[in-house]
């Protein structure tokens, strides 16, 4: 049956099918399948498609008012488990264990010290019911569970939960298992942001996060359009939430967006980082650190020298002894060694407009005192490692260069990041036209990019 809501959504923005196709992050023809009935989309991209549009699911014609109660709010969420019930305690509990065995599975929860796999078992286990609900696990036979009903604020409480679940795991090879978590959560919470109430704040405070979240796996799939969108509902949730700092935050990644995902927007990624700090005001905070980072490197970007020196001068100043206290810390996405990381990266992009100067030997400096301290997130280091390459070229080192970058290109390639591995293959594509006859590069090319650099 065809889905007149759904195509009344994109023509009421006067968009074409290939137009809304590209900002939804999907090809022309699954589009059309869905608009005319053929096809029915997953959770995840009814989603999308809501905040494409700025539609509800109902209003798209995907969801019926019966499967979700809601007058005001939603004042339960029924048939659930009870949060104390014996049998649910054991099932989040083996959730857990085969989230940090996937983990060991794919050589990242080797990493981690007993304390944090203790406190990732125990976030993950908080957030049961959730991850247990029939929106999240239909597959589980509700009729065998004792019945039960949770209220908004059990809801609220246990999807802070998730969240913070998401944020560790996707943190070590955890995205696609952080995007399953909340594509469970967000549908009923977005129910809760969107009608005025007393919850409306709570909820906008876990789906600006949930969001950034979202824009960090669009980016890593490549999906920019995507990122873009989710920075945009997170800078919703974030005002709607009342809290600068998740109101900054949200800003930053979309300035990041502007900075860092093709095609970039320098001049936008500067007012958005510089509105970001606007919103931070006069707060003290890891973020800020974070924030005069992206500034810097825009700034260097642009060729903008004097204004990049001081931004990330003041990147250095305000980054706190202990970040890891920081009330940011866990969606600012910053440590130590990613403060190196964006030095490093302003001096790259310093070193492509003042070739004279000593900018790729200071590159090289500061991406060495960044992979000597162990970062928060293997996705940085990863990025690390490959930036670390580039400025070996620069430095004329071949060897350095073949096995920082070939390092980098696998670990992007264990990570399943297409970003990643699109930033090693733009630095496999500049190595020097002197270097390209020498086996370890056609080894290299051949082992990874299958093929010469320079022919692509």
């Amino acid at each position: 049956m065809k889905r007149n809501k759904l195509e009344e959504a994109r023509t009421n923005k006067h968009w074409t099918r290939a137009i809304a196709a590209e900002k939804i992050g999907i090809d022309l023809n699954t589009l059309y399948r869905w608009e005319v009935g053929k096809t029915t989309p997953r959770e995840y991209n009814v989603l999308k498609l809501c905040e494409v549009y700025g539609k509800t699911a109902e209003d798209l014609g995907f969801l019926q008012p019966s499967m979700i109660e809601t007058h005001e709010v939603i004042h339960t969420l029924e048939p659930v488990l009870p949060q104390n019930s014996t049998i649910l305690s054991q099932v989040t509990s083996a959730i857990s264990e085969v989230l940090l065995s996937t983990l060991d599975h794919l050589g990242e929860g080797q990493n981690m010290d007993q304390l944090r796999r203790q406190l990732m078992k125990e976030i993950i286990e908080g957030a049961g019911v959730v991850l247990l609900s029939p929106l999240a696990l239909p597959l589980l036979d509700m009729q065998q569970m004792p019945s039960s009903s949770v209220t908004i604020e059990d809801f609220l409480s246990q999807s802070d939960a998730s969240i913070k679940a998401c944020w560790h795991i996707s943190k070590d090879n955890g995205l696609l298992i952080a995007e399953g978590i909340l594509s469970s959560t967000i549908p009923a919470l977005n129910k809760i942001i969107n009608q005025p109430s007393k919850y409306q704040r709570i909820a906008a405070q876990i789906g600006t996060q949930a969001n950034i979240i979202y824009a960090s796996i669009a980016m890593h799939k490549l999906n920019f359009s995507a990122r873009e969108t989710y920075c945009l509902e997170a800078i919703r949730n974030g005002r709607l939430s009342g809290d600068n700092k998740l109101h900054a935050a949200a800003l930053m990644y979309l300035g990041y967006t502007y900075s860092f995902c093709k095609p970039l927007q320098p001049k936008k990624a500067v007012n958005t980082f510089l509105e970001a700090l606007h919103v931070l005001k006069d707060e003290d905070a890891l973020l800020k650190s974070d924030i005069c980072m992206g500034l810097a490197d825009v700034y260097a970007q642009c060729s903008e020298e004097k204004q990049a020196h001081k931004y990330i001068e003041q990147a250095q100043l305000q980054f706190p002894m202990h970040p890891e206290q920081d009330a940011s810390y866990v969606y600012a996405g910053c440590d130590l060694s990613i403060l190196y990381q964006w030095e490093g990266k302003m001096y790259l992009d310093l070193a492509a407009h003042y070739p004279n100067k000593d900018y790729q030997q200071r590159a090289w400096n500061a991406f060495e005192e960044g992979e000597n301290i162990q970062s928060l997130s293997a996705y940085s280091n990863n990025e690390t490692i490959i930036y670390h390459a580039d400025a070996a070229r620069g430095l004329e080192d071949l060897e350095l260069y073949t096995k920082l970058l070939r390092e980098g290109t696998q670990m992007a390639i264990s990570l399943g990041s297409k970003k990643r591995y699109s930033e090693a293959f733009e630095v496999f594509k500049k190595t020097p036209e002197k270097w390209k006859q020498e086996q370890q590069i056609k080894q290299l090319g051949k082992d990874l990019f299958r093929q010469v650099p320079g022919r692509i």
